[in-house]
């Protein structure tokens, strides 16, 4: 089956038509995308993760929220704004998605969608 996350078209199947097991080369590029993150390389981190996404992905809210870092570091705070509003989606306990979207409100000069942001995060974590 296919699944769309944000603006990504994904194969939910574990294994490509050659029978290779994706699984591995996720993990190994969402290594490669945090290696490259603390290495300050956001342009490649932000590719390796967007690849991570395509070929399959078991938790896709870390995922968004790790590529969302990398769009602020960027100064692409629209782009962040949007992965770390589907990480918080996906999964509503993902407290530094929460954070991102926080922040790249802010930098959108968008202050009354990051106070809402804000308080809604404070009822999510209340309940």
């Amino acid at each position: 089956s296919i699944v769309i996350v944000g603006d990504i078209l994904r194969d939910d199947e574990s294994k490509n038509d050659a029978g290779i097991n994706r699984d591995h080369d996720a993990v190994e590029l969402k290594q490669a995308g945090n290696d490259a993150f603390q290495c300050s390389d956001y342009e490649t981190a932000i590719q390796r993760y967007s690849r991570c996404l395509v070929v399959h992905c078991e938790n896709l809210s870390t995922l968004l929220g790790n590529r969302a870092a990398a769009y602020i570091c960027c100064k692409e705070y629209g782009l962040a704004f949007q992965d770390a509003t589907v990480a918080v989606i996906i999964n509503p306990q993902n407290i530094k998605g929460w954070y991102r979207r926080c922040i790249s409100s802010y930098q959108l000069k968008l202050s009354d969608i990051g106070d809402a942001i804000c308080n809604e995060f404070i009822q999510v974590r209340k309940n």
